[in-house]
C-alpha cells in the first residue's frame, strides 16, 4: 500500500524532470528551438507578404502613372529621358529674342555622374512590408540621381529687359537653377557707360536617362508602400514653370543675325 502511494509522486517528479530536461529544451533553448523556429516563420511570413503587397503596388503604380497622361506628359517633360541640349539651345535664344536681347553666346555641356546614387539605411526595419527578400541583412536604398547638362549663356540689353528674361528663364519648362550670374555694365567706345548690360550665366537642366533598374533593395523604397503615385508635384510645375518656347524666332523675311533682336 505504501509503495502505491509512493509511486503517484515518483510518477509526477519524473515527468517534470523529463519536461525540464527533454521537452523544454526542445521547446526554447533561446537560439533554436520550437518558440523560436515559429517566431522565425512567422517574421519570414510577415516579409514575404510584405513583399507581395509592394510587387501588386508596382503594377498598379504602372497603371496608375498612365492612366493620367496630361499630368505624366508634365512631369516627363520637366526631367525628360534625353539631353536635349538643341532644344535648351533653342529655348534660350528664343526666350532672348522675345525679351529683345541679343545673344553673345550659348553652349551646352554635360555634367558627368554615374546617374545613381547610394544613400544611407532604409526605412525601419521594424516594419515587415519594408525589408527586402534578404532578411536580417542591411539594408541599403538606391537613389536615382539625374543626368545634368550646363548651359552657359551669355546675352546684353537693357537693365528692364534683363529682369524680364530672368523672370521668364526660372518658368522655363527642364530647368533646373542658376549656377552662376555674372552682371556687369557694358561701355560705349568712348569709354562712357552705356545704358546695356552683359548678362553671363551657368544654368542646369536636368535629364533622366531610361536605363535605370530596380533592384533587390529598391523594395523597400517608401514609394512602393502605396498604390498610387502622389502627382501633386505636376500641379507646381504648371503652376510655376508656363513659359514654353520651342522655335527660334527668325522674323517673316530674316536678319543676317539671327541671334539679334528685331
Amino acid at each position: 500500500m505504501k509503495i502505491k502511494i509512493l509511486i503517484a509522486p515518483a510518477l509526477g517528479i519524473i515527468i517534470v524532470s523529463l519536461l525540464i530536461w527533454w521537452v523544454y529544451p526542445a521547446y526554447t533553448n533561446g537560439v533554436d528551438g520550437v518558440k523560436e523556429k515559429y517566431a522565425e516563420l512567422q517574421k519570414q511570413t510577415e516579409i514575404t507578404n510584405g513583399l507581395a503587397n509592394r510587387l501588386d503596388n508596382i503594377q498598379k503604380l504602372i497603371v496608375d502613372i498612365n492612366s493620367d497622361t496630361a499630368k505624366r506628359d508634365v512631369i516627363f517633360g520637366y526631367i525628360p529621358q534625353n539631353k536635349e541640349d538643341e532644344k535648351i539651345i533653342e529655348n534660350l535664344n528664343s526666350l532672348a529674342a522675345k525679351n529683345n536681347m541679343a545673344v553673345l553666346n550659348i553652349s551646352v555641356s554635360e555634367v558627368k555622374n554615374n546617374g545613381v546614387s547610394v544613400s544611407g539605411n532604409a526605412s525601419d526595419t521594424s516594419d515587415p512590408s519594408t525589408l527586402s527578400a534578404k532578411a536580417g541583412s542591411a539594408q541599403v536604398a538606391s537613389k536615382v540621381v539625374p543626368s545634368k547638362l550646363l548651359a552657359n549663356f551669355s546675352v546684353f540689353g537693357t537693365y528692364d529687359n534683363a529682369k524680364t528674361l530672368l523672370d521668364n528663364l526660372y518658368k522655363m519648362r527642364m530647368f533646373n537653377k542658376v549656377a552662376t550670374l555674372e552682371m556687369k555694365t557694358l561701355k560705349n567706345e568712348d569709354q562712357s557707360l552705356s545704358g546695356n548690360l552683359q548678362i553671363t550665366m551657368s544654368l542646369e537642366f536636368d535629364y533622366l536617362p531610361d536605363n535605370y533598374k530596380l533592384s533587390d533593395n529598391d523594395l523597400s523604397n517608401a514609394v512602393f508602400s502605396s498604390a498610387k503615385f502622389d502627382k501633386s508635384i505636376a500641379d507646381k510645375i504648371i503652376s510655376t514653370k508656363n513659359v514654353d518656347v520651342n522655335n527660334v524666332v527668325q522674323g517673316e523675311v530674316g536678319k543676317n543675325n539671327p541671334f539679334l533682336p528685331q
